[in-house]
């Protein structure tokens, strides 16, 4: 469990300074992943629909794709 909030204190701390969209998105996918190992819905469900804005803005300039790279 210390290892996962471990990772999700040093990711939200990255994405605290991170101001590219590409990195917020590389940012989010893993805390989104941390949340899920730990059962935190609501926080995991917020880094979703953020990472959901994202691809959006993302798949037009970044060439994530059309899928938005999901």
């Amino acid at each position: 469990m210390y290892g996962n909030e471990e990772a999700h204190a040093h990711l939200s701390r990255a994405l605290a300074l991170a101001t590219a969209p590409r990195l917020r998105f590389d940012a989010l996918l893993l805390r989104e992943r941390v949340e899920a190992a730990a059962g935190e819905r609501e926080v995991q469900r917020r880094d979703c629909d953020e990472l959901t804005s994202l691809a959006r803005k993302l798949s037009g300039d970044d060439g994530l794709g059309e899928d938005g790279g999901l």
